[in-house]
Order: structure tokens, then sequence, then C-alpha cells
């Protein structure tokens, strides 16, 4: 099967990258249309990131609308809610190929951990990044049946009762894309942290003593972990006015739901590896433990032969192999950086205060 787009290693690495690896084949299957979006965006000649600002201005307005049809709000006024659905329409046509992005400069520094596995490092690369066509399709369409079924079931839940046909018509349309972006983001998401956990159980061997490799892919999971709970955040902080009914009830639920995904999606992925980190861990324990039991065995010997000749080499070596079993008891077993989990942290904590601060702010006003 052939498809239109170019592989991925050509799509989001660098040339003198992709030339230092060998190249191999890749998955016969099509890039989803999101893919393929992405890929026209980034071979535009002006930045993607102007490209996405127009988007995001051409939605704010189109989700605007709704109201200027239905008269609700003057042109050209803007609500915070219509424009936080426009942007994040944008927003989410960004981050897909943002975190794919990652993922890529991920495999590319994990790539010393698979020196001397059969791999196929381009076929690994690009179901990481690409999604299937086909599943992406039937992902669509269930969210355009999602925002069809709300509108015909809950006309005044969906708040599209009284409005005129061009109002419903931008109202879905809107939505729809919104929520086809988010349902595809979740499940590419599910995908790329499923490949990360196969790709890191290739690694024929983990050396501690070299652990950048073995830390590659934490960048990929900590940045979607906080990217969902940036979108969780900022859907109940702009939307808690149309939530005053129950917030309690409604919001906490929505904002620990989004924390344990994200949690999720940062650690579960990476259970593999620490998983082995730990084995590795132990194995170097065990041998150190074994060559100080032999060490202190042969000093006992020497004391009960009263032969000090080797007294000071014995003791240096004493020392020596105590002071590796303490640095290697201090190793991590958890694959990221030091500072990876307190970024990771303090991402949770963000919404936890935010909706605190907004239950006094209720109760003072």
């Amino acid at each position: 099967m052939t498809t239109d787009v170019a592989p991925a290693t050509d799509l989001a690495v660098e040339p003198g990258e992709a030339a230092a690896r060998p190249r191999r084949s890749v998955p016969a299957y099509s890039p989803s249309w999101v893919n393929r979006v992405s890929a026209r965006i980034e071979a535009m000649p002006i930045p993607a990131a102007m490209v996405y600002l127009v988007v995001a201005a051409g939605a704010i307005i189109m989700s605007n609308a709704q109201d200027w049809l239905a008269g609700t709000v003057s042109f050209p006024g803007l609500t915070l809610a219509q424009s936080y659905w426009g942007a994040l329409a944008a927003t989410l046509l960004a981050l897909i190929p943002y975190l794919d992005r990652v993922a890529t400069s991920s495999m590319v520094a994990f790539l010393p951990a698979l020196e001397g596995a059969d791999v196929d490092v381009d076929a690994l690369e690009y179901e990481l990044i690409v999604i299937p066509a086909r599943p992406a399709l039937i992902v669509t369409g269930l969210a355009i049946a999602a925002t069809m079924t709300g509108f015909i079931s809950d006309p005044a839940g969906a708040q599209i009762t009284g409005l005129p046909p061009v109002a419903i018509a931008l109202f879905a349309a809107g939505e729809s894309f919104v929520l086809s972006l988010l349902f595809l983001l979740m499940y590419h998401t599910l995908r790329q942290l499923r490949a990360v956990a196969r790709t890191h159980a290739l690694a024929p061997h983990i050396n501690l003593f070299r652990p950048a490799p073995l830390y590659a892919f934490s960048q990929l999971t900590v940045r979607t972990a906080i990217a969902f709970v940036a979108i969780v955040t900022a859907t109940v902080v702009i939307n808690a006015a149309n939530l005053q009914s129950s917030p309690l009830v409604i919001v906490a639920p929505f904002l620990a739901g989004g924390i344990t995904v994200a949690t999720a999606a940062f650690v579960v992925p990476l259970l593999g590896m620490h998983r082995r980190i730990s084995a590795e861990k132990k194995d170097l324990e065990w041998q150190a433990g074994q060559r100080l039991e032999a060490t202190i065995v042969e000093v006992h010997r020497a004391a009960d032969a009263r032969d000090l000749s080797q007294a000071d080499a014995m003791n240096k070596l004493l020392g020596s192999l105590i002071a590796e079993r303490e640095m290697l008891a201090k190793l991590p077993t958890w694959p990221w950086q030091p500072g990876t989990l307190g970024v990771f942290v303090t991402a949770i904590l963000l919404p936890i205060a935010l909706f605190l601060v907004t239950r006094l702010l209720e109760r003072l006003v």
C-alpha cells in the first residue's frame, strides 16, 4: 500500500538525524486525515504557528457567529465561552503534531538503548506518530454521531432551542470538529503510549550508568499528561458559569477524572521500563554484595592467619565495594529526570488550586 504522505522520519526528523540511522520499511497503512492536514500545514512556506493562529481566529469567529445569528450577542461582540471552543479546535489541531514531534525526538534519544536489537526503527516511529486512516474515520464518525444525538435528544441541553437553522448548522459543524479532534487525540494517545511501552521492551540491555536513553520517552508522557490537565482545567474554568446549578458535584469529578487520566498517561507507559531498571539494579546490587562478601571472607582469613601484608589493600578494596553498594542503592528506578516529576506534580496541583480558589470566591461573593 502506498500513501501520499512522506515517511514519518522525513516529516519529523532533521535530515542529519535520519541519515545517521538505518532506513527500513514502514507499516502498510495510510495516514489519517489529521496527519495529512498536519503535513500540509508543516509544508507551507510560512511558519506553522502562524497557520494555527489563523485557524484559531477563524474558529473563534465561526463559534461566536452562532450567538450573532441567534441575536444573543451583538456583532462583533465575543463571549469567553464561545471563543474558548473556537480556540480549543485550533489548539487540538496543533497539539497532535506537537506531541508527534516530541515522540520523534524521544525515539531518536532512545536509539542507543536499541543498539544490537534487530528492530525496524522506521516502522516503530511510523506507528508512534501516524494515526491509521480507517480508525480515524470511525472515530470522527462517532464524534459526529455523538454531536447529532445530543442535538436531537436534548435540544435545550445542547443550547440550540430557538436558534435559526444557519446557527444550528454552524454549532453542529464546530462542535463535531472539536469533538472529533478530542476523540482522535485520546485515540492517538492510547496508541502512542502503548507504542512507547512496546518500544521499551525491545531494548536488549539496560545500562544504569548511561541512563539518558532510558529517560527519553518520559518527555513524551509528561507533556501528554500536562496537555490533558491543561485542557481539563481550561474547560472547567472557562465554562464554570454554565455549571452554577451544582458546581461541586459536576466539577470535582471532572477534575478528578482528568487528573487520573493525566497521571495514567504519564506513569503507565513507563511501568515496563521501571520494572526493567529495578531488576537491573537488583542484579547489580546482588553482584556487588557477592564481591563484598567474598572480600570480607578474605579479610577474615587473613586476620585469622595474622597476615597483615595485604591489610592496606584489603581496606581500600572494602571501602571501594562499600561505596559501590551505597552508590547503587541511590540509583533511581523510575525512567525520568529528577525534575520531571516536580513539573508534573505542579501541573496536577494547579487545577486543584484553581478549583479551591473558585469555590472560595463563590462563598465570599
